[in-house]
């Protein structure tokens, strides 16, 4: 039985291995399907505001930044609002990530001091999520792999999970859609369930370019 750590190998191998142009090309196709959710998500729920948690990907992820320039309009009239996630060292305890709110791509900055993972993080005058008091509407998430029970098998530092775990120990899960994007070659034919630990959450929905 291969280790978590040597599936998560064959697999960063496999994405990373996928040309430039053609990640560009699934990701505009991943924007494509994600904006029809969150528009028909608008439509069905007619809710105020829509709040939604994404990630600036590393250089081998899906990129979906582009859903701020796509939903600008809303994000201008408030009706959407965009919260990216910053891992934050804290002494003497594993590092955790926060979210915190993005209007534009210029307030994702280059800080990469935090994160092993050299990812665009928000900038220290966005806004902090209150995960107490803030109810997401979706959560957009990347993966290294996932498979076909939507397992998911991340970068290995638990930064989702911890913070998912934190999240729904608070709010109802049934009033929050996970979603994982990730590219088709990342989907893994093999099941994930022996790997899974007590405090991993599948995803209701994966989001590839097919």
């Amino acid at each position: 039985l291969y280790s978590k750590h040597d599936i998560r190998k064959k697999f960063q191998e496999i994405r990373k291995n996928i040309s430039t142009e053609k990640k560009q090309h699934y990701s505009h196709i991943i924007c494509t399907k994600l904006t029809n959710i969150i528009r028909s998500y608008q439509k069905e729920h007619k809710k105020k505001c829509i709040t939604i948690c994404l990630f600036a990907g590393t250089k081998n992820e899906p990129d979906v930044t582009n859903l701020l320039n796509i939903f600008s309009d809303d994000i201008y009239n408030k009706t959407i609002q965009f919260y990216f996630p910053k891992c934050e060292p804290r002494k003497d305890a594993p590092n955790i990530m926060n979210f915190y709110k993005v209007n534009t791509l210029s307030d994702l900055g280059y800080h990469y001091h935090n994160t092993p993972f050299r990812i665009r993080e928000p900038k220290p005058q966005c806004e902090y999520l209150d995960i107490h008091t803030t109810l997401v509407d979706f959560f957009i998430i990347p993966a290294v792999s996932i498979d076909k029970k939507n397992n998911r098998i991340g970068m290995g530092a638990g930064f989702y999970d911890r913070y998912l775990q934190k999240y729904f120990a608070i709010h109802k899960k049934n009033n929050t859609t996970l979603i994982c994007t990730v590219f088709s070659q990342q989907i893994s034919q093999k099941s994930f369930t022996h790997y899974k630990e007590k405090f991993d959450i599948p995803t209701d929905r994966v989001v590839t370019e097919q």
